[in-house]
C-alpha cells in the first residue's frame, strides 16, 4: 500500500505540473497572437505623427521579442506537457503491476472506479 500511496503522490505532483505547462502554454499563446495585432494599431495610429525613428526601432524590436519568447515558450510547455504524459503513462503501468501482484489490494481497491479505468485502459493499449 505504501509504494501505491507514493505512486499515487507522484502522479497528484504530475497533474500539478501538466497544469503549470499548460498555463505557460496559454500565456505563450496569448503573446504570440496579441503582438502582431499591436503592430497593426501602433502603425495606424503613429502614421500621421513623426516620431523619432530609434523609438519605432525600439517598439519594432520589442514586440519581435515578444513574439519569439511567446513562441518559445509555446513549444517549451508543449514538450513538457507531453513528458509529463509519458511519466503520467509509466505510473499508471506500475499502479497496475502493483494492484495485481496483491491480492489484498486488489480486493481493497475492487470498487473503485478509479483503478478500474487503470485496468481498462491497460487493456486497451
Amino acid at each position: 500500500m505504501a509504494r501505491l500511496r507514493t505512486l499515487m503522490a507522484l502522479e497528484r505532483n504530475n497533474l500539478a505540473e501538466e497544469r503549470t505547462a499548460l498555463a505557460q502554454f496559454r500565456t505563450g499563446l496569448a503573446l504570440t497572437l496579441i503582438a502582431p495585432p499591436s503592430i497593426i494599431i501602433y502603425f495606424s495610429t503613429t502614421f500621421d505623427l513623426e516620431l523619432p525613428l530609434f523609438l519605432n526601432v525600439f517598439i519594432y524590436v520589442l514586440t519581435t521579442f515578444i513574439i519569439a519568447f511567446g513562441v518559445f515558450m509555446v513549444v517549451r510547455s508543449y514538450k513538457e506537457v507531453s513528458l509529463i504524459k509519458d511519466r503520467k503513462k509509466n505510473i499508471k503501468k506500475k499502479e497496475l503491476e502493483i494492484i495485481n501482484k496483491s491480492s489484498k489490494v486488489n480486493k481493497l481497491l475492487d470498487g473503485c472506479t478509479y483503478f478500474r479505468d487503470i485496468c481498462e485502459e491497460e487493456t486497451e493499449d
